[in-house]
């Protein structure tokens, strides 16, 4: 997957499914190809229904170190907020 932020530079990270459960999660894997030294980690997305629709879980484990974790923390805020912002537009 590929990801350009606003000045221009592009990220890209890339992964492997590890478990896929339809319509109720998924786990796979996350390396930046930019960004080696953050390794790899492991992300996981449960989809649990609720009264408006589903509810997402999302979990992001095994960083090597708190600062990496913070930075992707910022980064799936912004894509999370974002996607709330399309969802209520629609």
């Amino acid at each position: 997957m590929e990801m350009q932020a606003p000045d221009g530079k592009v990220h890209i990270v890339q992964g492997t499914y590890r478990e896929v459960v339809p319509a109720q999660k998924l786990v796979f894997s996350w390396k930046w190809e930019t960004e080696p030294e953050h390794g790899e980690t492991e992300v996981t997305l449960e989809f649990i229904p609720a009264e408006k629709g589903t509810e997402l879980s999302l979990t992001h484990r095994l960083f090597p170190n708190s600062k990496a974790r913070e930075e992707h923390n910022k980064g799936w805020d912004g894509c999370l907020n974002r996607l709330q912002e399309l969802m209520e537009a629609a």
